[in-house]
């Protein structure tokens, strides 16, 4: 008997893994070409709004008054033209910072972002060296401090999509202008002394050099750091380190179903799909167009496409916003795709993970109720008296097992659902500590949930299938219930738990609003950065360079 039971399952599950075989709607965006899934079709699209942008100057001038005044300094010489000599400044530290009285990061048409500074004062100490020919010549030797003050900084740059997927910035403008520039000699001697004398001309003379000097060394942290950085940056993240910081339930708040007429009886069978689930499918973050920028927003849209061994072989619904979207008082709005979940469900499927075992050794709660004998409490056998008698003194397991991928779909009927349907075999089996398991019944199941705001069992059907015990109708009735309640618990978990919301590291949601729209979810919400996080990648990347 087993065995035909193992045989009908690999049937149903070769079958269904066929996209042949694939949910109708799901069949009529199949994907043809990867090139062009990566040129157009988007699961995720997002909106920093206006907001967001205050929120990111906040950080970045934070971040730079907390590393600017410790950033490395290299050896600096110069030759200056018609032989008026050189100037080397070596052991160069920063002496003196007041940061700026205003940064500002601005977003603009078509893909211009713009970093303006104003009245940033800054002072260096180094041992000088070299020699001018002003209307003498005069060896430059000893210590000084060069103070700059009032900078102002001006930095335009165009962001893009690298042919890799990844976010690319191509400098366009940058400005530097500094207000005054006063050079002090820390030495006596004749040296020291002369410098003094002659240090306007000489602050005259380098201050065009330090201008000069702090645009070009930006510009090329961000052509060669910054963007190797962010072309290295994850393209592609696991499972599990999606679901650390940003889970689909975490915004929709489900409340846990717990079973009605059994209420010590916390199902929370999922753990170990997850587990599975995440060492084995990852999610691609790559972009799927340039990046638009227009009155201080910025639109990006990700691939966020689903992965295990194979492709997902059915392609996205288009992905737009809506036109009546108003919601502006937001740091940022998500526009997620259910091709990530059915994506997800489909590989899992097909990785053979959506199989879930209920027995005392999964859920120890259970352990009184999953029994065929129950002298003093309620147990199973008193929803099917005949497994009782026929086993008695003997513990249950039930094994799920879908014979096809679960296909989910949102619509914005009555004010958002989202609709989940699946179909599977329920197996139930006997067994002692000391006897091997034995199967009593098979059953098919077919369920259809729509879930809004808590999951409701539309339909949920059982049917005898195979095995030695057939329910009558009231005990399938009960079965049903049973069935059913637990599979609620089972769906509210996975949406809380195992369904990404494919956003970049160090990105945290909170405080959202949830509308769903037909073949997607809209998220307008607050967010906060990991600050330790975004300081890590910064000083990695831009205040580990050679300034």
């Amino acid at each position: 008997m087993f065995s035909v039971y193992v045989a009908l399952i690999t049937t149903a599950i070769a079958v269904s893994s066929s996209s042949d075989h694939l949910n109708p709607v799901l069949d009529n965006y199949s994907q043809t070409s990867t090139q062009s899934q990566l040129t157009s079709a988007s699961a995720l699209r997002l909106r920093l709004l206006p907001r967001a942008l205050l929120y990111l100057n906040d950080i970045t001038s934070n971040l730079l008054a907390n590393q600017l005044p410790r950033i490395f300094i290299p050896n600096i010489y110069h030759r200056f033209k018609n032989g008026q000599g050189t100037i080397s400044l070596s052991h160069v530290r920063v002496s003196r910072y007041k940061r700026a009285k205003l940064y500002k990061i601005s977003a603009s048409e078509p893909n211009k972002l713009t970093w303006t500074s104003h009245d940033l004062n800054i002072g260096m100490i180094g041992d000088l060296s070299g020699e001018l020919n002003i209307f003498v010549p005069l060896q430059l030797e000893g210590q000084v401090e060069v103070q700059t003050k009032g900078v102002y900084f001006f930095l335009q740059s165009a962001i893009k999509r690298s042919v890799s997927g990844a976010a690319h910035l191509m400098p366009k403008s940058c400005r530097t202008f500094i207000k005054m520039v006063h050079i002090e000699s820390r030495s006596g001697g004749l040296a020291g002394i002369a410098l003094n004398i002659f240090k306007e001309t000489i602050s005259e003379r380098i201050r065009p050099l330090i201008q000069l000097s702090i645009c070009q060394k930006v510009t090329r942290i961000i052509v060669e750091d910054l963007n190797k950085k962010l072309s290295q940056s994850q393209t592609q993240l696991t499972f599990s380190d999606a679901l650390k910081t940003n889970s689909f339930g975490r915004y929709l708040i489900f409340d846990p179903n717990i079973l009605r007429h059994f209420h010590t009886i916390h199902p929370n069978t999922s753990t170990y799909f997850f587990q599975k689930q995440a060492s084995s499918i990852s999610i691609d973050y790559r972009l799927s167009e340039d990046p638009l920028c227009y009155n201080n927003t910025i639109e990006l849209a990700y691939l966020g496409e689903i992965s295990s061994k194979i492709k997902t072989p059915f392609g996205m619904h288009p992905l737009e916003w809506p036109s009546d979207l108003t919601d502006s008082d937001s740091m940022v709005q998500i526009l997620i795709s259910d091709h990530i979940a059915n994506a997800l469900l489909y590989h899992s499927f097909n990785e053979n993970l959506l199989k879930f075992t209920i027995d005392e050794s999964t859920i120890s709660s259970l352990k009184s109720f999953l029994q065929t004998t129950c002298p003093s409490s309620f147990c199973f056998a008193d929803i099917i008296p005949e497994i009782g008698k026929r086993h008695p003194n003997k513990k249950i397991q039930f094994k799920l097992i879908t014979t096809s991928a679960p296909v989910v779909l949102f619509s914005a009927k009555d004010s958002g659902l989202i609709n989940v349907r699946f179909s599977g075999i329920v197996s139930i089996n006997v067994y002692t500590d000391e006897m091997p398991h034995e199967e009593a019944a098979v059953f098919d199941i077919n369920v259809i949930a729509n879930i809004k705001l808590q999951i409701k069992l539309d339909q949920f059907k059982l049917k005898n299938k195979l095995g030695t015990e057939n329910a009558a109708g009231d005990e399938l009735t009960d079965l049903e219930f049973l069935s059913s309640e637990f599979l609620q618990n089972l769906i509210n978990s996975f949406l809380q738990n195992g369904f990404p919301i494919p956003l970049p590291e160090g990105l945290y949601l909170m405080a959202a609003k949830l509308r769903i729209l037909d073949r997607k979810i809209l998220i307008s919400s607050e967010f906060s950065i990991d600050r330790e996080h975004f300081s890590q990648f910064a000083i990695k990347t831009i205040f580990n360079s050679t300034f």
